[in-house]
C-alpha cells in the first residue's frame, strides 16, 4: 500500500498535544469573533507592544465562562451591570492576589489554573495567563501584564454647589 506523502499519520505521542492545540483553534464555538462583544470584533489588540499591536482580538479571544478562584484573597466581582455569576475581577484591590481556573474551557484546560494575578499594597499590578474581562465578559488568553495605576495625589477635585443640584 502506498502512503500518500500530503496525510500525516498521527502517532501516539501526538494525540496530547492535539487535544491541547485543538481546544485553542479559532474554530472552536467558544473562540474567536464569537467569543467578542460586537464593539470589539474588528479591534486589534491596542493594549500590546508593537508589533503585537497587529494581532486582531478575535485571535485571543474565547468564551470560558466566569473563572474560579482557586487560591487567593480577591474579592469577587459581577459582570457589568450586576447580572451573572460573581468571579474574581481582572484587577484586584491593593494587598489582593488570586490563582484562577476556568470550569467551562475545553478538554485539559478546565482543569489547569491558568491564571494568576497580584496586586501589592502601594498599587502595583502583574498578571499572567487567561483574562477575564468583567464588563464584556470574555477570556483573552494569552496576557502578561505590570502596571502601576496612575494617581495624581496633588489634584483636587472641586465640585460646585450647582453641579451637586443645590
Amino acid at each position: 500500500m502506498v502512503k500518500d506523502p500530503g496525510v500525516y499519520e498521527y502517532k501516539w505521542y501526538d494525540y496530547p498535544f492535539v487535544w491541547v492545540i485543538n481546544s485553542l483553534m479559532f474554530w472552536h464555538k467558544k473562540a474567536g469573533r464569537k467569543a467578542l462583544p460586537a464593539h470589539l470584533r474588528d479591534r486589534l489588540h491596542w493594549d500590546y507592544i508593537w508589533p503585537l499591536k497587529l494581532i486582531p482580538r478575535w485571535v485571543t479571544s474565547f468564551a470560558w465562562g466566569v473563572p474560579k478562584k482557586i487560591l487567593g484573597n480577591q474579592t469577587l466581582v459581577r459582570k457589568q451591570r450586576g447580572t451573572g455569576p460573581k468571579g474574581p475581577g481582572p484587577i484586584g484591590e491593593p494587598g489582593s492576589w488570586q490563582i484562577s481556573r476556568y470550569p467551562k474551557a475545553p478538554l485539559v484546560i478546565r482543569y489547569l489554573p491558568i491564571y494568576f494575578a497580584f496586586t501589592t499594597k502601594k498599587g502595583l499590578h502583574a498578571r499572567i495567563g487567561a483574562r477575564w474581562d468583567d464588563v464584556d465578559g470574555y477570556i483573552t488568553f494569552p496576557v502578561i501584564a505590570i502596571r502601576r495605576p496612575r494617581v495624581n495625589r496633588k489634584t483636587t477635585v472641586k465640585v460646585s454647589p450647582k453641579a451637586r443640584g443645590q
